[in-house]
């Protein structure tokens, strides 16, 4: 399995590619989705799904123009659909053209499990940041995609109305258990590993 990151201003947001065997996923395309389907033709990928990992702009805003170049198939947790649609009837100034919404061909739930090549990415429900906010765990290879739940030495903001302290503590606990040497790429900045976030066995 191999994964690349790409980040595109001015949403800064973690955008990756995930591939095996010549099938693959994208995880949370913000803006930057030519380059991306230019990235997965040039290397002979097929991209199977588009996962947003949760429903926030920053995650979700090019869902349609990557639906479009690379016919893909757009995943998004069930408790998260009002939310993107909310949001797409937003306008957002630091985004300088229309956005398209586009309906998400799967609403999955937890424990729903992405197939691609010789890999499995199983769906961990994380609500908090937001109510259908997910993780995503190929254990065989021992990665975790935590969105916006789980970042280097914190996590995800939980001030929002639709957001839950409660449930991201919750959420927290539950990464916690997890092993140590699991590498975990989040939604925003640099990588980390479970074992060096040791804050979250004091939670």
């Amino acid at each position: 399995m191999k994964i690349v990151k790409f980040v595109f201003p001015p949403l800064d947001n973690n955008v990756y590619v995930v591939f095996d065997k010549g099938e693959g996923v994208v995880i949370d395309i913000a803006l930057g989705s030519e380059a991306v389907a230019s990235f997965a033709k040039k290397h002979n990928i097929q991209i199977l799904y588009l996962i947003n990992t949760h429903a926030h702009i920053d995650h979700t805003a090019h869902n349609s123009k990557l639906k479009n170049l690379l016919n893909v198939r757009i995943a998004l947790h069930k408790n998260d659909y009002p939310l993107l649609k909310e949001f797409f009837r937003t306008k957002y100034d630091f985004i300088h053209e229309e956005l398209e919404f586009a309906e998400p061909d799967i609403l999955f739930d937890d424990g729903y499990v992405f197939k691609f090549g010789e890999v499995e990415m199983k769906v961990i429900h994380t609500p908090g940041h937001t109510p259908g906010s997910v993780c995503l765990y190929v254990e065989k290879e021992k990665v975790l995609f935590s969105g916006d739940t789980l970042f280097a030495n914190t996590y995800g903001r939980t001030d929002f109305p639709y957001s839950s302290e409660e449930e991201m503590i919750k959420s927290l606990k539950k990464l916690s258990m997890l092993p140590g040497d699991v590498k975990v790429y989040p939604g925003h900045y640099k990588e980390t590993k479970i074992g060096y976030e040791t804050w979250l066995k004091e939670l």
